[in-house]
């Protein structure tokens, strides 16, 4: 028999990075890191800019109450609504605090890296408990969070 070659991922022998929109499902955190994927969301409001960030993508959950807390934001930013805005955010932090055991900080983006912005948002994980996988080896990681654009 010959000698085997082995596997090479697929993403090694890619000429560039896979471009990959999060528009199927707006709400996620990105960990980036080299991949071969960059993931692509439309950010600052009505001006539709398309930024895009290499790593992995974790979709967050969407259920009924997150989709409105998250449509709540976005028309919050729309309108300009900061107390809006900002009881929103409180909804969503409680939220997933509550239901993914998640809790994060806001901070300044990583060098290089978008700024924040609507739609894109630089967190510090502070706390993924999870009982089915290992999220929690994300703690004290700078991740991006994506989320809906208000246009």
């Amino acid at each position: 028999m010959g000698k085997s070659k082995g596997f090479t991922p697929f993403w090694k022998l890619l000429k560039g990075t896979l471009r990959l929109y999060t528009f199927a499902h707006n709400f996620g955190i990105v960990v980036p890191c080299p991949s071969g994927f960059e993931w692509w969301q439309q950010t600052k409001g009505i001006m539709c800019c398309q930024v895009g960030i290499e790593g992995i993508f974790i979709p967050l959950p969407m259920n009924y109450k997150v989709d409105k807390i998250l449509d709540a934001i976005s028309d919050a930013n729309y309108t300009g609504n900061d107390k809006k805005l900002k009881r929103s955010w409180k909804r969503l932090r409680d939220a997933l605090r509550r239901w993914e055991y998640f809790e994060w900080e806001e901070v300044d983006a990583p060098k290089g890296m978008p700024e924040n912005q609507e739609g894109l948002m630089w967190i510090k994980i502070l706390k993924w408990d999870s009982s089915i996988d290992e999220r929690n080896k994300l703690i004290g990681e700078i991740v991006c969070l994506f989320y809906p654009n208000s246009d």
